[in-house]
């Protein structure tokens, strides 16, 4: 089997964003050029990739590919509190999500209720961050149903419905002590 020298050169437009370059290496052998977690990733950037290949016959051959850098979606809320099917929960509770996004965009988010009317929204929201929402004036022994909605400015995902119920009224008569 061949060995083969190969350099990879990595382009944002014109620019060079970085070029490796790996020597005797055998046919058909993944190479890694190091390019994670680099701010070149930019969303909306396009990244052209040259490989020239070279065989110890000097046979030479070039191949070329571009990609757009997309936006990915957030990914969707996770519930903290109140615990989905939760019952005893007060009257005026904190709802709480924790918000992610892959790209590491500031989210903006939306708390609904399940009548699709908003409760209360937050914005510029760090991915990997706590999300808390105040729910005031519910009413004794209801059950109320819930979701949150997260942007990046550009993708959207909406989280499960969760639900809980409010206390009870008190069924136990009280006894005056005299």
């Amino acid at each position: 089997m061949d060995n083969m020298n190969a350099t990879f050169t990595l382009y944002n437009g014109s620019n060079v964003i970085k070029t490796c370059v790996f020597n005797n290496k055998t046919n058909g052998t993944t190479l890694n050029c190091g390019m994670t977690n680099t701010s070149k990733w930019a969303k909306g950037n396009t990244i052209n990739c040259t490989v020239t290949a070279t065989d110890n016959n000097s046979q030479r051959s070039t191949g070329s590919a571009t990609k757009t850098v997309s936006n990915l979606a957030p990914n969707p809320p996770s519930l903290n509190s109140p615990a989905d099917g939760s019952t005893g929960i007060s009257t005026s509770t904190t709802l709480n999500v924790t918000v992610t996004d892959t790209d590491g965009d500031s989210l903006n988010v939306i708390f609904y209720n399940g009548s699709n009317h908003p409760i209360c929204s937050n914005t510029s929201i760090s991915s990997g961050g706590t999300v808390s929402c105040r729910w005031s004036s519910l009413s004794i022994g209801t059950t109320y149903k819930w979701y949150v909605y997260v942007t990046d400015g550009i993708n959207t995902t909406t989280s499960s419905r969760w639900n809980f119920s409010t206390n009870q009224v008190p069924t136990t008569p009280l006894t005056a002590i005299t």
